[in-house]
């Protein structure tokens, strides 16, 4: 599961992502989890954050069940982090979560969503797949987020992002006048953009 060169050059994290392939492969899920409380104590150490999320982004997307809301908790405090790889590593987490623990998608969709209009492309690309997922199992969530959809539409250069958009906008029960005026505003602009760039 985890390719062991990528962390050659971390002796704290080597012994354990051995184990974690060792325990994954078997299935052994009590040990596995061990492993993981072990990782999420090296989190006050800086210099091992970045590889730390992104080990526990890979076994977010094995078997979401191994992360446990204590991760959790902890994995939300690096969604607005400044290096971009936590960001999406985090976002992944999060992500894969929501989908499946829905007892935390009230308390964490808003946040999670703000995100749409993210500076990194890899970013938003993520929250448009997570976004797509999380509204087709609660369709009514979407109405909490319209004017962040709009925000995004207004900003995204991202075909299939903005496909990704407009299908979300399909789940909105009503738009209010303003709501209506801007996204009419915004796909004329898109429109406009999609024919220049067909000359």
């Amino acid at each position: 599961m985890f390719n062991l060169k990528e962390f050659e050059e971390n002796s704290v994290l080597v012994p354990i992502v051995e184990k974690l392939n060792r325990f994954l492969n078997k299935n052994k899920t009590q040990k596995v989890t061990k492993l993981l409380e072990e990782l999420v104590s090296f989190f006050d150490q800086s210099e091992l954050i970045v590889e730390i999320i992104y080990i526990l982004s890979i076994i977010a997307e094995h078997d979401i069940d191994l992360i446990t809301p204590e991760i959790f908790q902890k994995v939300k405090t690096f969604i607005n982090s400044d290096n971009d790889k936590l960001r999406i590593n985090s976002i992944i987490i999060i992500g894969f979560t929501l989908i499946t623990k829905h007892d935390l998608i009230q308390a964490n969709f808003n946040d999670f969503a703000e995100h749409i209009t993210d500076d990194s492309k890899d970013i938003r690309d993520n929250i448009h797949y997570f976004l797509l997922e999380l509204i087709r199992k609660n369709p009514t969530m979407v109405n909490l987020i319209k004017d962040l959809l709009l925000d995004g539409l207004s900003i995204e250069k991202n075909k299939e992002n903005i496909l990704s958009l407009l299908i979300l906008f399909e789940y909105c029960k009503k738009l209010n006048f303003d709501q209506l005026y801007r996204f009419r505003e915004i796909s004329k602009s898109l429109f406009l953009s999609y024919f220049d760039d067909k000359k």
